[in-house]
């Protein structure tokens, strides 16, 4: 309803960009816990070469407005799961949607201060 409402979207693109979102959030977990184990590479005889993956600090993560919870999920979780701090910015004309998915993954346990909403018009984040 909150796609429809603030995004302006039919009820059948709200409940297939829904279904993109979940999509976004199960192959960014399923990504990350393949990243988390050591990959094994071939190197010199009776060396042990491995490959680790680790956080890269804080994104930033600004989402456009035809895909209000499609495109701002799948951005921020994909930055979360990684081991990243995100400060995430909705489209100007979503703002409500961004803070909803916000407040979801703080209820699913993201820490607050691992994930930060911004809001504003485009003028935020663009320099």
């Amino acid at each position: 309803a909150l796609i429809v409402e603030e995004g302006r979207r039919t009820v059948n693109d709200a409940l297939a960009e829904v279904r993109e979102a979940v999509d976004f959030c199960r192959y960014y977990a399923d990504e990350a816990e393949a990243l988390a184990k050591p990959k094994r590479l071939p190197g010199p005889a009776g060396e042990l070469n491995e490959l680790h993956h680790y956080p890269r600090g804080t994104f930033v993560c600004i989402s456009p407005w035809n895909f209000p919870l499609a495109i701002f999920a799948g951005q921020t979780v994909a930055a979360l799961v990684t081991g990243n701090t995100v400060l995430t910015k909705p489209a100007e004309q979503t703002p409500r949607t961004g803070a909803y998915v916000v407040d979801l993954l703080h209820r699913a346990g993201v820490p607050h201060d691992a994930l930060h909403l911004v809001v504003g018009d485009g003028a935020v984040g663009a320099k």
